[in-house]
C-alpha cells in the first residue's frame, strides 16, 4: 500500500489534470485508511459492510470503497487524455 501512496504522489502531478489529482487524493485516503486500519487492529483490517448471497459473499469497508472510486476515476482521466492525445503518443513514422 505504500507503495501504491508513493507512486501516485510521484506520477499523478506530471498529468495535466485536476481530476487525475483527485481521485489520486480520493484513492490515496482510501489506501492510507486501510493502511491505518491494518495497524492498528491486530486482526487486520475490519470490514463492516458484508454482502452476502445464495453461493458468494462479499465484504468491504469505506476505506476500500474510496480506494476503488479514486482508482476508478484516475483511470478514467489517463484513458480519455490518452485518447485526446492520441496523435502525439504514435511514433513518427
Amino acid at each position: 500500500m505504500g507503495a501504491l501512496i508513493v507512486a501516485l504522489v510521484v506520477l499523478v502531478p506530471r498529468l495535466p489534470s485536476n481530476a487525475a489529482a483527485i481521485g489520486a487524493g480520493i484513492a490515496c485516503g482510501g489506501a492510507l485508511g486501510n493502511l491505518v486500519s491494518l495497524l492498528a487492529w491486530s486482526q487486520g483490517v475490519p470490514d463492516p459492510l458484508v454482502v452476502t448471497g445464495a453461493t458468494h459473499g462479499l465484504a468491504f469497508n469505506l476505506a476500500d470503497v474510496f480506494a476503488v472510486g479514486g482508482d476508478s476515476i484516475l483511470l478514467s482521466v489517463v484513458i480519455l487524455l490518452g485518447l485526446r492525445r492520441r496523435a502525439a503518443l504514435r511514433e513518427p513514422a
